[in-house]
């Protein structure tokens, strides 16, 4: 399947619709080679999406939109954006030490297992 349109994002003009000449005359030849420049296949010959498999594309994209986001910021990664708790510390005093039962833990794993106790 040949691609003949696209739709492209423009943050003056909101999306687009372009055709194959219009995209290579704006952004280049080897743009539009990375991008569409191979074979894809035909929408029929995929099988419908699963609800997760949906949610994971939508996830993915948004994820992809705010990575792009941050680079066109100067920020490498989202993790180095400023955060309102960035300032905050969790003393390491005051944590609560916890132990580990064995003889409770080897029960549990045995009773998971179907042994018997």
């Amino acid at each position: 399947m040949t691609i003949s349109e696209v739709q492209v994002w423009d943050e003056v003009r909101g999306a687009r619709t372009l055709t194959r000449e219009e995209f290579i005359a704006e952004f280049g030849e080897e743009e539009w080679e990375e991008s569409f420049g191979f074979e894809w296949p035909a929408a029929a010959d995929l099988p419908p999406m699963t609800d997760g498999e949906r949610s994971l594309a939508n996830r993915m994209q948004a994820e992809e939109g705010v990575n792009q986001a941050a680079a066109r910021a100067g920020v490498a990664s989202i993790f180095d954006l400023p955060s309102e708790d960035d300032d905050e510390a969790i003393p390491l005093d005051d944590l609560v030490p916890q132990g580990y039962d064995d003889e409770a833990a080897d029960a549990l794993h045995r009773a998971r297992q179907g042994d018997e106790l």
